[in-house]
């Protein structure tokens, strides 16, 4: 096996065992931090409805990092479903592609997924920069969706706007 066959052995040996989790030495989960990870959604989700989903990742590093170019950050989503072989495995809303971001920057991600499959889903918060992938496994939510009458899903809460004079 290859050098980057033996690489893709150890991430998934990592994800499995729920830690954070990157492929290369230098950068890693270490040089970011996650915050204000909400997935607002019911549960059971009815079939049909979006789940609002935002998150805020910080440069705690000394050294600015830069996205990549296809992936940059993104929702890394697993859908179990009753009688599939395997999981169906998606990548949502990914955002700041060839971003950069200093140190003590911080990003904010927020978008909604379309809940159109029936089953379990994780949500995770993910990027790649520099050339490593970094899921946050720790911090990934649970999300049960039937089917049912499609009903709206609140988006993250905003800020309150002033009263009108």
């Amino acid at each position: 096996m290859n050098k980057r066959g033996w690489a893709l052995v150890l991430w998934a040996l990592v994800c499995l065992a729920g830690t954070p989790c990157c492929l290369a030495a230098g950068a890693g989960p270490g040089d970011l931090e996650l915050s204000g990870f909400q997935v607002a959604a019911p549960s059971p989700a009815p079939l049909g409805t979006r789940a609002a989903v935002e998150f805020t990742l910080r440069n705690v590093s000394r050294r600015s990092l830069t996205f990549d170019s296809y992936l940059g950050v993104f929702l890394a989503v697993k859908v179990t479903s009753p009688g599939d072989n395997a999981p169906l495995r998606r990548n949502f809303g990914k955002r700041h592609q060839n971003g950069v971001l200093a140190p003590g920057q911080t990003l904010s991600f927020r978008d909604t997924l379309p809940l159109d499959r029936p089953g379990t889903w994780l949500l995770t918060p993910a990027c790649e920069f520099d050339g490593e992938l970094v899921v946050f496994d720790q911090q990934a939510r649970t999300l049960a969706v039937g089917a049912g009458a499609a009903t709206p899903v609140a988006a993250p809460a905003k800020a309150a706007a002033a009263p009108a004079a």
